[in-house]
């Protein structure tokens, strides 16, 4: 089955070894594809791969707890960080925030 999801839609996207679960604001969605290959084909600009288990949507973040290496999403879902990935995540979110 196909279904169209709108990128803006996305909370973020977690890895199922062979498979992904697609968060929503709409609901939860299985597909069978790696981490790896959803992340080339969605837009750098609003996603990035935060942890070898996560993908976010950075429009979706609600705050970065930068001592614990964590990110809480609008849904209240907090994700591990990497540090390699801290600074690059930070930087994003600095150009979204007031």
């Amino acid at each position: 089955k196909l279904i169209k999801i709108n990128l803006n839609n996305i909370l973020y996207i977690e890895s199922l070894k062979d498979y992904i679960k697609v968060i929503t604001i709409l609901g939860d969605y299985v597909v069978h594809k790696s981490l790896t290959a959803i992340t080339e084909e969605l837009p750098q600009s609003n996603f990035i791969r935060i942890h070898r288990s996560y993908i976010i949507n950075v429009q979706r973040v609600s705050s970065l707890h930068k001592s614990q290496n964590e990110v809480s999403m609008e849904d209240g879902t907090v994700l591990a960080v990497s540090r390699d990935v801290k600074s690059i995540l930070e930087a994003k979110l600095s150009g979204l925030t007031i």
